[in-house]
């Protein structure tokens, strides 16, 4: 076994920084995605998702993540078990983090730019292939950062 080495204050803070991105992006998928596609009707922005419903009770938009989530779920320990078995000169974790950070900016911005302006499924469709990609896109990087605090912390200090 290789000697570890002291965690450092930069150590430290390139984790956090790891952290802050896809924390950010994160948010963006919960919250402002919503909002950008299903807006209140007091904001007089336009929505851009049909107004159909699954069951009375489940909306496009509550499918479009579903589907996303279940992508996740599928790919979070196929990604968690090849990150453990990689053995990379840049490292087992690193290689998936710049692998990872820009198809998962490219994903979490291309939500923002549907082909449509109005309600169409071509939007819905759009939006769930996009949603599943950007599900992909963060398990490759944030499974391996988190990975990461195990192999940086060996000991309790």
């Amino acid at each position: 076994m290789k000697a570890q080495l002291p965690v450092t204050l930069v150590h430290k803070a390139a984790f956090c920084t790891g952290i802050i991105g896809w924390v950010l992006g994160d948010r963006l998928i919960a919250a402002w995605s919503l909002f950008y596609f299903l807006p209140p009707d007091e904001s007089q922005l336009p929505s851009r998702l049909p107004e159909w419903t699954l069951f009375g009770v489940i909306t496009v938009w509550g499918l479009i993540s579903i589907l996303g989530r279940v992508v996740d779920s599928v790919v979070d320990p196929v990604v968690a078990n090849w990150s453990d078995k990689t053995r990379h000169a840049f490292g087992r974790r690193r290689v998936f983090l710049v692998a990872g950070v820009l198809p998962l900016a490219v994903c979490t911005g291309l939500l923002f730019f549907p082909p449509d302006e109005t309600k169409t499924w071509a939007n819905a469709i759009f939006a769930a292939v996009v949603m599943c990609a950007y599900f992909v896109a963060f398990t490759v990087y944030a499974n391996p950062l988190q990975a990461l605090m195990v192999d940086l912390g060996r000991t309790p200090k």
